[in-house]
């Protein structure tokens, strides 16, 4: 069964009802009618905002009827608590916190950029005459909501020009790392304890000489690639401890031949890398379910 939480509560419904003598959890839409009680397996891919009903104009109550479908599901991964996750929503909830991941990263003996989370500009502008070159990212989605319309804020290699725009940093916490420089970029895909890396010529053009994502991706140049088994043993460390069995690690390695973490996605996007290389990803989370399936049964 899929549930979207974007289409929840307008696109279907859920009734959950317990007493002295049973419970059962229920779904409903007009194409499907399903019982949930007995789940094995639950593939936690994302989650968004619950979709409120545009018929809910009142701010207030909007707010409302949010705030208790954000309960609503909350409980539901509790009640689910008993199936196996891929990842485990409380799980997943910390590692997507950089910070979270930095400090594991680091304790595990990845090599990490030197960074900085703060809202004092006197202790950026520190760091900044440390590093030669420092770039921002967010520490949350790089999605942007506007009026006009959605964008993304990518890495930004700060400039010379951008120190006077240091005292805006007070208004909310800012991320800013040590820039590293590249030969090219890993995106490694982990599922179930394997690794599925692939090399990104990000260096090949002047838009995505900073972020990988700034450029068309179907234009990156891509070369699938082995690991050496001290990063795979170091990685394999790291989504244990983040208790992880999926996610997509970004990855520099350097001129010198140096391998630095960035950070992981629970909920990254693969497919993209399937169409561009011969990879199976989607064979190999396929697998990994149905042998996690056939340990539950």
């Amino acid at each position: 069964m899929r549930f979207d939480i974007d289409k929840y509560p307008v696109s279907f419904s859920s009734t959950y009802s317990v007493n002295q003598d049973a419970e059962s959890l229920i779904f409903q839409n007009k194409h499907l009618y399903q019982c949930v009680n007995n789940h094995s397996i639950v593939w936690f891919r994302r989650i968004g905002a619950p979709g409120v009903s545009k018929e809910i104009r009142d701010r207030s109550y909007r707010k409302f009827a949010n705030a208790e479908t954000e309960a609503f599901i909350l409980g539901l991964t509790s009640l689910l608590s008993s199936s196996v996750w891929i990842n485990p929503y409380l799980s997943t909830k910390y590692a997507n916190s950089k910070l979270f991941q930095l400090r594991n990263a680091r304790n595990i003996g990845l090599r990490i950029p030197a960074t900085l989370v703060t809202n004092s500009p006197d202790e950026v502008r520190t760091f900044a005459s440390v590093y030669p070159k420092i770039i921002y990212k967010t520490l949350s989605s790089p999605s942007l909501e506007q009026n006009s319309g959605r964008s993304l804020i990518f890495s930004h290699l700060i400039s010379d020009s951008d120190h006077v725009l240091f005292d805006q940093v007070k208004y909310a916490p800012c991320m800013f790392q040590q820039y590293i420089e590249k030969d090219y970029e890993l995106r490694i895909t982990f599922v179930g304890g394997n690794f599925y890396s692939v090399k990104i010529f990000s260096q090949d053009s002047s838009d995505t000489k900073i972020d990988w994502r700034a450029g068309d991706w179907n234009h990156h140049r891509y070369e699938t690639t082995n690991l050496p088994e001290a990063v795979c043993q170091q990685l394999s460390s790291f989504m244990q401890v983040l208790n992880l069995q999926f996610g997509a690690i970004d990855m520099i390695v350097t001129p010198n031949g140096e391998y630095v973490f960035l950070e992981v996605n629970p909920h990254g996007a693969w497919l993209w890398l399937e169409q561009a290389t011969d990879l199976c990803i989607s064979l190999a989370i396929s697998n990994y379910i149905q042998r996690l399936c056939s340990f539950r049964t």
